[in-house]
């Protein structure tokens, strides 16, 4: 396709493009040309308009009107078409396009890529009378489009040329200004090139020729040459050489400029324009005096005029400007909210601050807050003490033994004990466990009040302290919350309505299954072990769901349904893994891949749940009663699921100790296996669970 003409008339802000004259020239600029195709089609038009706008500000040539250039652009191509040729890019249809304008000149933009991550934008002036280019101007940029504009900045496009050499990216200079007729013309010689250090790129005479050390040598025409090295994060090298037959070419390229401040961390502006976005950096900066600007949240703004010179490192120090702020409450862990920003919870020592007044509150749903305003000075420390009250809720409690009789027990908040059930307790709002205890058990349930509000709870204290009670009511089930690639038969996530119910503390372990099996109501396991393990503490393992069947009900239990030990595991909590979402807390709940010695271990060694449960994540997987379906939870009930009808495999759940099935991401509280019914593999074990009516 064809690409399109932007004609402008350039104007002599466009450094060396112009003379000043009483007549003004007539100038065409072609599109951009990107060589690597770096951009898209409205971008490089995007860059053309955006010469155009920064030319057409200093009114010093003529703009021709674009549907002239339209009308030209047409004409010319028909005129020179050539076979299947759709672009004005050769000097026979360009000549004939300055003709049809009455332009004296053609201005050519190039971008190209040099090497990785660094790009040249030039710029060059073709003059139509003398057929010759008269001006290049180029720049580096780091192949980006933000990149481009601010190489285009970096061009003196606002001033008449002086008789110096142009700089390249404001990185190497010439001792004289290269035109392309100075190229010799002599003999033919070879000429060698080095760098130190290698891997620099080399041009001669503005034309890449290769990269050192694979580029060693090529053969020249004796004479003068223009060469240049560059190489990233090093001053670019560039030399106009009288080179002879022989001629060894070698430079040295100065290392990038460090620029460090004290503190680091800070950015860092030259002559106004931002170079570091943080401290320590290496930047390749002109040579020369500038103006550096070091700005760092907390201290005072540096200005100061630096010669830079290659070779000599940047340092700048910084002067503090704040004050010291303490923040104090009656109760640790509250949420503080400074000058509208979180700035964490309570107490806050030794917080660095800017000078000045300021506001500052608690914050969260367990306090009646109050604002407070004050004032720091710099140097000096402010500690403001937080006026915190708790909101509050109340619990009605009554506890009753496993036959229903009313009886006196302790009750518990958070560890702390308030008084006897039953009664009345005034408790604060957050609180988040209640345990109840008497000489024959314990009754524990996680907490969810509202402010003001009554919370009614009949403590059922059940003697069988192996077991713990689990609440009735709803929890979410399926994928958690910030997991990633859950399996299709953790989803959806869905609401889950539940009885209350009880589940085994702990997995049923080897001695424990030894005496059923030797009441006869048993079998033996085993037939596909190889942990060949005694210790009777260990979890049984290599059972099949047929006979982790038949113990829970040798104990008067059952085997727990899916739906119940996901939220058992849970714990009340909605995180990958009951202790949160990243799997390296996984070490002080679970015995897994990282922690195991590819070996089970013995039982409830490990931190329990909120729900006074261990092992549920690791160890041995655990067999559960439903049969296995990958798509029921798009379809389940929404109360005490009981799993599908039938199937030809049941649901193991928590994950292992050993082998590939005790990766973490088999060990979330939503994660499951699936086995047939009569196999039992050595990872396979089981814990039970009753119900309370």
């Amino acid at each position: 396709m064809r690409s399109l003409l932007v004609l402008l008339v350039l104007l002599s802000s466009f450094c060396g493009f112009a003379e000043e004259s009483k007549e003004k020239d007539r100038l065409a600029v072609m599109d951009v040309q990107d060589k690597d195709s770096l951009f898209n089609q409205k971008t490089r038009g995007n860059i053309t308009d955006y010469i155009f706008g920064k030319l057409a500000g200093t009114k010093l040539y003529w703009m021709i009107p674009k549907s002239d250039r339209d009308t030209a652009l047409e004409q010319t191509i028909e005129k020179t078409r050539q076979d299947s040729r759709k672009e004005c890019v050769d000097e026979k249809c360009q000549l004939s396009l300055v003709a049809e304008l009455q332009a004296n000149f053609l201005i050519n933009t190039e971008i190209k890529k040099l090497f990785e991550s660094t790009c040249l934008i030039s710029i060059k002036k073709f003059d139509v009378e003398k057929r010759a280019g008269t001006d290049a101007f180029e720049s580096k940029f780091n192949c980006t489009e933000k990149g481009a504009y601010e190489a285009l900045d970096s061009l003196n496009l606002g001033g008449k040329r002086e008789n110096a050499a142009f700089i390249t990216g404001k990185m190497g200079k010439l001792e004289e200004e290269w035109n392309p007729d100075m190229a010799g013309s002599g003999e033919q010689a070879v000429i060698y090139f080095e760098s130190d250090p290698q891997g620099a790129t080399v041009s001669i005479d503005e034309n890449v020729v290769g990269k050192t050390p694979d580029f060693k040598s090529k053969m020249l025409a004796s004479g003068k040459h223009q060469i240049k090295m560059e190489k990233e994060g090093f001053y670019i090298e560039t030399k106009i050489l009288d080179l002879k037959k022989g001629t060894s070419v070698k430079f040295k390229l100065f290392p990038a400029i460090t620029i460090n401040s004290d503190p680091t961390g800070a950015v860092v502006r030259i002559d106004g324009k931002m170079v570091c976005q943080s401290t320590p950096c290496d930047k390749v900066i002109e040579e020369g005096e500038c103006e550096i600007t070091v700005q760092k949240e907390l201290y005072l703004t540096k200005k100061q005029i630096v010669s830079v010179q290659r070779g000599n490192n940047i340092q700048i120090d910084l002067e503090p400007n704040f004050g010291r702020l303490e923040i104090e409450s009656p109760y640790d862990g509250v949420d503080v909210v400074l000058d509208g920003k979180n700035i964490g919870k309570t107490p806050i020592q030794e917080m660095q601050i800017t000078p000045g007044a300021h506001i500052v509150e608690p914050q969260g749903e367990c306090f009646n807050t109050v604002q407070e305003q004050f004032v720091v000075e710099k140097s000096k420390t402010y500690t403001v003490k937080l006026a915190v009250q708790q909101k509050e809720a109340a619990i009605q409690i009554v506890a009753k033994d496993e036959k229903g009789n009313d009886i006196e027990a302790s009750v518990f908040v958070d560890g702390k004990e308030i008084g006897m059930a039953p009664g009345m307790f005034k408790v604060p709002l957050c609180s988040k466990e209640v345990v109840i205890t008497s000489n024959t058990g314990k009754y524990k349930e996680i907490l969810s009040l509202e402010e003001k509000q009554i919370f009614q709870l009949n403590a059922k204290i059940d003697s069988d302290s192996e077991m713990s009670i689990i609440p009735a009511g709803w929890f979410w089930m399926g994928c958690s919350i910030g997991a990633y690639g859950c399996n299709y038969d953790e989803s959806p996530r869905h609401k889950v309505q539940l009885d209350e119910f009880k589940i085994d503390k702990k997995e049923v372990t080897i001695g424990e299954y030894e005496k059923c099996v030797d009441a006869g109501k048993c079998e033996s396991s085993g037939k596909r072990c190889t942990y060949n393990l005694n210790d009777t503490d260990f979890p049984v393992y290599c059972v099949n769901w047929y006979q982790a069947k038949a113990y829970c009900e040798w104990q008067g239990k059952r085997l727990p349904t899916d739906a119940e030990w996901e939220k058992a595991a849970r714990g009340g909590t909605n995180t990958i893994y009951y202790c949160g979402n990243d799997s390296s807390c996984l070490d002080e709940i679970a015995w897994y891949k990282n922690n195991s010695g590819d070996s089970i271990h013995p039982v409830g060694k490990k931190s329990p749940n909120a729900y006074g449960l261990y092992d549920m994540l690791g160890n041995v997987w655990e067999w559960v009663n439903d049969w296995y379906s990958d798509s029921y939870y798009g379809g389940s009930p929404d109360k005490n699921p009981q799993g599908p009808d039938g199937g030809d495999s049941r649901i193991l759940r928590g994950g292992g100790a050993s082998g590939w099935l005790s990766d973490p991401d088999y060990l979330s509280s939503s994660y499951k296996c699936k086995n047939y019914p009569k196999d039992g593999w050595e990872h396979d074990g089981f814990r039970c669970a009753k119900s309370t009516k």
